[in-house]
């Protein structure tokens, strides 16, 4: 689901979304992503004949909040902030990343680069859920959130004299993982 507080068509910027929320609606699974400002760019060439073709997203002040729940332990919230991105879509199945931000607890996190035969992202079985784990077997039930919960805990549990950052360059064909 999506919801926005407001929805403009701006020659500059193209579809403008304010105070976006996205993700299901009322579950249990405490998942949510919201955005300050989300633009969708249009090709304005494209539109005037008849085409929508998106060149890219602009997202602003956005927010991934993910409550983990557990019986008989504290609630405990993976929580990525103060994401701001580009992401351009290019000729020929090309998706540029340009200047991602976000800051986990008191990390920040910047990210760029380029992937080719981005469609083929949807088939990466990473991305999929599968009933089986690294062995091949099925996994018990809770288990990839008991791993992101005691991630959690543990970046809550640490601290440091000067802010983290890390900056990653990402390249590599969605055909073959092994170009990344």
């Amino acid at each position: 689901e999506i919801e926005f507080t407001r929805l403009r068509l701006l020659w500059y910027a193209g579809v403008v979304a304010e105070n976006v929320r996205f993700g299901p609606g009322q579950s249990e699974v405490g998942l949510s992503f919201s955005a300050r400002q989300v633009e969708v760019n249009l090709n304005w060439r494209q539109l005037l004949r008849g085409q929508v073709q998106v060149n890219g997203l602009n997202l602003r002040r956005g927010r991934f909040a993910w409550q983990l729940q557990e019986s008989n332990a504290p609630a405990r919230t993976l929580l990525v902030e103060d994401i701001e991105s580009r992401l351009r879509f290019l000729p020929d199945d090309e998706w540029a990343l340009e200047d991602f931000r976000a800051r986990l607890a008191t990390a920040r996190f910047s990210m760029s680069g380029t992937i080719t035969n981005a469609s083929a992202l949807r088939d990466w079985r990473i991305l999929r859920p599968s009933p089986a784990g690294e062995t091949g077997r099925p996994e018990a039930p809770g288990t990839a959130r008991r791993r992101l919960r005691a991630f959690v805990e543990a970046i809550q549990q640490m601290s440091f004299s000067t802010p983290p950052e890390m900056r990653l360059l990402l390249t590599g064909d969605a055909r073959d993982l092994q170009t990344f």
